[in-house]
């Protein structure tokens, strides 16, 4: 016949290491400033939406009076121009006519701009 002795023996528990923690800018002065300007910027927002002007209410009444512009010369200038520079063929003759043309336009437009 065996007999068995119970000993208590301790159950080896297993310590948690604590982990760290690490707290950043509590105490700095520069968070302090920052919190300090944050509730500044708040502060003055609300100050500027309660005496703001109220833009809806303004009547403000602006003529503007039209003036009719004759752009017709302009418009057929810009219509020879382009006809003149955009339809010429490869012959010498051809070019030059296409540039004494031109010339021509141009010393037009000099003696208006003067």
């Amino acid at each position: 016949m065996k007999i068995k002795i119970e000993r208590n023996q301790k159950q080896k528990t297993s310590k948690k290491k604590k982990e760290r923690v690490v707290s950043v800018g509590k105490n700095r002065k520069m968070v302090l400033v920052l919190w300090l300007l944050l509730s500044c910027n708040i502060a003055f927002g609300i100050y500027k939406n309660f005496t703001a002007i109220d833009q809806y209410r303004t009547h403000e009444k602006v003529v503007v009076k039209e003036k009719v512009v004759n752009t017709s010369g302009v418009e057929s200038f810009a219509k020879d121009f382009a006809k003149e520079y955009f339809s010429w063929k490869n012959n010498k003759e051809e070019i030059e006519k296409r540039m004494s043309t031109l010339g021509q336009i141009f010393l037009l437009v000099q003696k208006f701009n003067q």
